[in-house]
């Protein structure tokens, strides 16, 4: 994810307020900035905000069934929060060596048994849920490991590297083993997910382009391009027919996952975008940016709602398993719960 690569910490976010273009694509962006009055309930979210990182969060997930939050963030710590008390019921410490531990990254696996976090350390940490224990730390990445995902079966682990790495590596789930390094990317491999039935893998990066991978022959079968600026997020709609991305040339754009075609640019953020996450039914999509989400129509492409509270970039985006909450995590340190009306 943004700006963690270096021997440094990152510097201070400074917000792009210029206004967002549509990077040379032929489509007609739809522009979001007089957003319509929210619909779907969530003109009556209720928000609540969790406390305890001490720096910096960067991702946030749910388990598979919704009881969980997960978040990860710079003070080198992963948190468990419950969704129902609102409250932490574990602090997970990676140990490294002395060096800097940003976690960068959180997956729950499909079956909810295993947590899987990726670091500024380089390594893929593997967690067991009951009893909160490290299990494993996985190797091979040459800098830090910037996103993870689970294939939807749970046999296959996809994650992506740092600044002067830009490699995805496949790992098999049961030996905890590298089976595949996917190269072709030329900057950071920001975020990585796999499509419904886990044959197809869509990456992006700070090289501006969109790659989907073929997961089987580890083969790239297509680049996507038409962000001007670095891809930060990448993810699959629940029926697999639409991807979605966002990046730092303050567009959400939407993509046709058979043709490829780019179907729709929204803009009107003013802003970066950090984080993507569909709703379970598809029907609504969030983006993060500076200091707010904003949620989308996906068949309409409108924009329906901006949700404010958060001071700070928003990493991170998920929606709960049953499509009622949002969760985000942001750089002013807090972890914030939506729960639609």
């Amino acid at each position: 994810m943004r700006g963690r690569s270096g021997a440094e910490p990152p510097p201070a976010v400074t917000p792009r307020r210029a206004s967002a273009s549509a990077g040379g694509s032929p489509l007609r962006p739809t522009d979001s900035a007089s957003v319509p009055p929210p619909v779907s309930g969530w003109a009556r979210y209720q928000e609540t905000t969790l406390t305890g990182h001490m720096a910096l969060v960067y991702a946030v997930a749910f388990s598979p069934d919704g009881q969980t939050l997960a978040s990860g963030g710079d003070d080198g710590t992963i948190r468990l929060w419950s969704v129902t008390s609102r409250s932490t019921t574990a602090v997970l410490t990676p140990v490294s060596s002395g060096q800097l531990n940003w976690v960068t990254s959180v997956a729950f696996s499909p079956d909810g048994r295993t947590l899987v976090t990726g670091g500024w350390d380089r390594t893929v940490r593997w967690w067991d849920v009951a009893s909160r224990t490290n299990t494993a730390v996985l190797t091979g990445h040459a800098s830090s490991v910037e996103s993870v995902a689970f294939s939807p079966d749970g046999t296959t682990l996809a994650s992506g590297g740092g600044t002067g790495d830009n490699t995805i590596r496949l790992w098999d789930v049961a030996s905890r083993t590298t089976t595949a390094v996917l190269t072709g990317h030329t900057g950071d491999v920001g975020s990585v997910a796999f499509s419904r039935d886990g044959r197809v893998l869509a990456s992006g990066s700070w090289d501006s382009t969109i790659r989907l991978w073929d997961v089987a022959s580890r083969t790239t079968t297509a680049v996507l391009t038409g962000h001007t600026d670095y891809v930060n997020s990448v993810v699959f709609s629940p029926d697999g027919r639409t991807l979605a991305s966002g990046g730092e040339d303050c567009t959400v754009r939407l993509w046709d996952a058979a043709s490829h075609a780019n179907t729709a640019v929204l803009t009107g953020t003013g802003d970066f975008v950090e984080s993507v996450a569909f709703t379970p039914d598809g029907a609504t999509l969030a983006s993060s940016g500076y200091k707010e989400i904003r949620l989308w129509d996906v068949a309409s492409h409108a924009g329906i709602a901006v949700l404010h509270g958060h001071t700070a970039l928003v990493d991170s985006v998920a929606f709960s398993p049953d499509g009622r909450t949002l969760a985000s995590g942001a750089r002013d340190g807090t972890v914030r719960l939506w729960r639609r009306g």
